[in-house]
């Protein structure tokens, strides 16, 4: 649902609560700062941020900051390769669990890509025009991931894997960098 449609239709106080929760969850986890003078540079992207507005299966309604990464242009495909899973190593690693008498659980993280951080990329974003005090939209740099962005899947395999690795005591399979074991591989 476009905000046009959302705003216009019978449940705009139920957009507009979705809206305002995803604007402060944002803001609560430090995604971006205001850029500082002489911070942007001639050359440097500056990429517009939208709020998609969905309505869930199970009713909520929910809103969602979304940069267009799709109108990015400085970006190298090495930087936006993220490993997955292949579905041999889904087949090793549940007949292994089966055999071993393992348990396998499944889990979703919510917000994944705003938790990774991107450390000294620099990503600049123009807010939606009703998140803004500037009429043309807040001018932000970005401090964590946002969907969208080309770069957002690396950045948060690079977060994630780094947290299984290092905090965690996990191992990385040498050939399916995306699978991870508690102990040795």
């Amino acid at each position: 649902v476009t905000r046009k449609e959302a705003m216009e239709g019978p449940d705009v106080a139920k957009w507009l609560e979705a809206d305002d929760i995803e604007r402060l969850q944002l803001l609560a986890s430090k995604t971006w700062r205001p850029v500082e003078d002489g911070e942007l540079q001639s050359g440097d992207e500056v990429i517009p941020g939208v709020v998609r507005y969905t309505r869930k299966r199970c009713g909520r309604y929910k809103a969602r900051m979304v940069a267009l990464g799709n109108l990015q242009k400085n970006v190298s495909l090495a930087e936006i390769y993220s490993p997955t899973v292949s579905h041999a190593a889904n087949r090793y690693l549940l007949t292994e669990a089966a055999a071993a008498g393992h348990y396998v659980e499944q889990f979703d993280i919510t917000g994944a890509f705003v938790k990774a951080v991107l450390g000294d990329d620099k990503v600049f974003v123009r807010l939606p025009k009703h998140w803004s005090k500037d009429p043309k939209g807040d001018l932000v740099r970005l401090l964590k991931s946002l969907y969208g962005l080309r770069i957002s899947p690396r950045r948060w395999f690079d977060t994630y894997s780094k947290f299984l690795m290092e905090e965690r005591r996990w191992a990385a399979c040498p050939t399916e960098p995306g699978l991870f074991r508690k102990g040795k591989m």
